[in-house]
């Protein structure tokens, strides 16, 4: 039974499903996606995740995306210690508590834009080479963010 999880170590989507496959003590391998070299956007990657984002995990050949979903599909796939409640209202809880994160998402992925990734792409690629980069992204979301960020467009409310 083959486990890949194609992840980049920071981002906080991947932390979350790499904490989950070990809970349940699945042995899986690294798949390292680096994101300052731009490596979710080559064709090998988006072959895989067409949406050019990590986490994406690979089991038995076959493809999941989405850190929450990945999660849900590793407790129910794998032995090993449940990683939701069997109480129907304290899994109720749960799913309010990853909705209000994902709900809050938007919030996290521009303060990572603006804190912590595009300053480290500037120390390696020229601001040409970013926005070339940034108009590449397969999703409009991404796209925008990625844009707006460079050009300093995200503002501290926001």
């Amino acid at each position: 039974m083959a486990v890949e999880l194609y992840h980049f170590w920071s981002s906080v989507c991947s932390v979350r499903c790499r904490m989950a496959l070990e809970e349940k003590g699945v042995k899986w391998t690294s798949r390292y996606i680096d994101l300052f070299a731009f490596a979710h956007m080559t064709p090998e990657y988006l072959a895989i995740n067409p949406g050019g984002i990590v986490p994406t995990l690979v089991h038995d050949g076959e493809v999941v995306t989405e850190s929450t979903i990945i999660n849900e599909y590793i407790d129910e796939a794998f032995d090993g210690p449940a990683l939701q409640p069997s109480a129907p209202l304290q899994r109720a809880r749960m799913r309010e508590f990853i909705r209000q994160c994902e709900d809050d998402f938007v919030a996290i992925v521009k303060l990572t834009a603006v804190k912590y990734l595009i300053p480290k792409l500037r120390n390696r690629w020229s601001e040409e080479e970013l926005t070339k980069q940034a108009e590449r992204r397969p999703l409009k979301f991404y796209r925008d963010i990625h844009s707006r960020a460079l050009r300093g467009e995200i503002g501290e409310a926001e």
